[in-house]
């Protein structure tokens, strides 16, 4: 499995499995972050095709510590930004199981969160629990 992450001001995934995205590719924000999404393109290999994956996305500082926003809804305590998921293998109409085939996936992160200026943050993604990929940025005085 191969994956790439990219940072968009937005994205919207269709039934295709295309994203359109706007503003794709930035590595440079202010504060507090407005509205972006977070873009993953996934490439299955064919023994990956037929299982379903689990999928987490977290944001780190550059100390790699896990980034809160929001709370958790429970207790009220901070929440790390986490996205977490199920990915499905499918093969598509007119794909074969012998070839790789390629999924990609749009994540909207609201605007508002409060980031510190002159810091470098990081989208790390994680399959099955395994690390797999990561989209840095830096967060600049407005």
């Amino acid at each position: 499995m191969h994956a790439t992450v990219l940072l968009a001001n937005s994205a919207l995934g269709d039934s295709t499995g295309v994203v359109h995205a706007l503003g794709l590719g930035w590595s440079h924000t202010g504060t507090p972050l407005g509205q972006s999404a977070v873009v993953v393109f996934l490439e299955l290999e064919p023994h990956e095709q037929h299982s379903a994956h689990q999928l987490r996305l977290e944001l780190v500082d550059e100390d790699g510590n896990p980034i809160t926003f929001g709370t958790n809804g429970v207790d009220g305590d901070p929440a790390p930004l986490t996205i977490e998921g199920k990915i499905d293998g499918l093969v598509r109409p007119g794909e074969t199981a012998c070839t790789s085939t390629s999924h990609a996936i749009a994540f909207t992160i609201a605007a508002g969160m409060p980031l510190s200026a002159g810091t470098r943050y990081e989208w790390r993604l994680d399959i099955d629990q395994s690390f797999l990929a990561r989209r840095s940025f830096a967060v600049v005085d407005s």
